[in-house]
């Protein structure tokens, strides 16, 4: 638990702008290069996928009638303090009232936070930060009249929404900056999985930053913070077009906002069929491509009965009915995956090994919902014209790839599919597709064990294919 002794800046200390000699801007610049220090300090200590929602989006009206543009560090304080409040952590009920004070009472900040039953992964923190204060910081103090704030906080992260331009939909976007002082050497496109979102790779996104990669994610489409809660796992039967348009458009904006960085894509599960699609379209705007968790056939079924299946829920996708219902050939995927992983495997066990990373998965309510009819149809049909002949050719035979995958992944059948697709694009004629196939990992490598390995793995390999001037 935080202890309010180790955040002695802000609040209603002794020391306050009247009698300090200190105007009351200077003091609400302090409070907030404290606030951001402490945000920051959040987010370096890995648990951003439990605190990753600060926008404007998540908190809606609350955040429009009580926020202006120019109070950049006040919104960050309520959006945390609606996300922690979102999330019914004991002992936060009173913090998003201390943030909409005219001045941020970083103080009640602290102090909620000192008093909230947060889960057991910030246990130690207070000790930490008496011995070595918030890491890469300075922090500024009241009792000192606060003349300096914070030069370096490390990666920079952000989430803001963009408007498709497909159809004006929201779709949530997350990005990693390395720290100021590296430069930046590539840009990477991040693409998640099925009933996840982009929060769930910060810990990875902040390697990939600290190494001088620019990271841009999205949400695809009924998922995480492109849509309300209550909407997650739905979408239209146009699943699939739609998201590789929202695909190209970020892979736009990277380009728009980058210039003169060359472009890789990264797609793990879903995300990873989905970065098949789009190096087939775009491959000549990347450098290379990164398929993690990836498959060459629908799991457990040939070419024929992926054709079977999307046939047999499309009309429970077209009627009225039935069409938002969850799909039971969505629910079958999933216990299908466990069956064929052991035993003893249930739930989210054919993911990852490690219990914790399960855990942190169920506690996220933007996880683990399932697709509707509509939804699912969707993919099927987009997935039964990912695999043919003609479309696997259009990916360009100069574009490096590497393909990532654990031995004990059901998705890819233990390997199995993924050889298969290592062959065709050999075949294709591509000429540079290398593999890393972790010993005994399920389908999550940079959650389990092999993570560390899988990081430098990646690191390695973008390095590698950078351009050499």
């Amino acid at each position: 638990m935080l202890s309010a002794m180790a955040f002695s800046f802000g609040g209603d200390s002794a020391c306050s702008a009247s009698n300090t000699g200190i105007g009351s801007s200077d003091v609400m610049k302090a409070r907030r290069a404290d606030l951001e220090t402490l945000a920051a300090f959040i987010g370096a200590r890995g648990v951003s996928s439990e605190l990753s929602a600060l926008s404007f989006m998540e908190i809606g009206p609350l955040a429009a009638r009580r926020m202006r543009p120019s109070r950049l560090f006040d919104s960050t304080a309520l959006s945390l303090a609606a996300s922690l409040a979102e999330r019914s952590w004991v002992g936060l009920q009173g913090l998003p009232a201390c943030l909409l004070e005219p001045e941020v009472d970083v103080g009640g900040l602290c102090q909620s936070l000192a008093t909230a039953n947060l889960p057991s992964f910030v246990a130690g923190w207070p000790a930490q930060l008496a011995r070595q204060g918030f890491p890469k910081c300075t922090i500024t103090r009241k009792a000192e009249a606060m003349p300096k704030t914070t030069t370096s906080y490390g990666v920079q992260s952000m989430n803001y929404h963009v408007s498709s331009v497909l159809d004006g939909s929201p779709i949530s976007v997350r990005q990693w900056l390395p720290p100021p002082e590296i430069d930046s050497r590539a840009v990477v496109q991040l693409t998640h999985g099925i009933s996840e979102h982009s929060g769930r790779y910060d810990h990875f996104a902040r390697h990939l930053a600290e190494n001088g990669y620019r990271v841009y994610a999205s949400d695809l489409r009924g998922h995480g913070l492109s849509v309300p809660q209550t909407q997650l796992g739905q979408a239209s039967i146009h699943f699939w077009a739609d998201t590789t348009a929202d695909m190209k458009q970020l892979l736009d904006i990277m380009h728009a906002e980058n210039p003169n960085l060359p472009r890789f894509a990264f797609g793990h599960s879903l995300g990873s069929a989905l970065t098949q699609g789009h190096i087939q379209a775009w491959g000549a705007m990347l450098k290379g491509a990164i398929l993690c968790g990836t498959f060459g056939a629908f799991p457990g079924m040939s070419g024929s009965q992926l054709r079977d299946a999307a046939e047999a829920v499309r009309p429970l996708a077209f009627s009225a009915d039935t069409s938002d219902r969850v799909s039971t050939l969505f629910l079958d995927l999933l216990n299908n995956l466990n069956k064929v992983s052991g035993p003893n495997f249930k739930g989210c066990d054919w993911q990852t090994s490690d219990q914790i990373e399960i855990d942190r998965f169920l506690r996220d309510p933007l996880n683990g919902k399932p697709f509707c009819n509509r939804m699912m149809y969707g993919v099927l049909l987009g997935l039964s014209q990912l695999w043919t002949p003609e479309n696997e050719r259009l990916i360009p035979q100069d574009l490096p790839i590497l393909i990532m995958c654990g031995t004990r992944d059901p998705v890819g059948g233990m390997t199995t599919t993924v050889q298969a697709l290592i062959d065709r694009y050999r075949k294709n004629g591509v000429r540079e597709v290398s593999h890393i196939f972790y010993d005994g990992v399920r389908h999550e490598p940079m959650n389990d064990f092999s993570r560390d390995q899988f990081h430098a793995d990646v690191v390695a390999w973008l390095n590698q294919h950078l351009p050499r001037n």
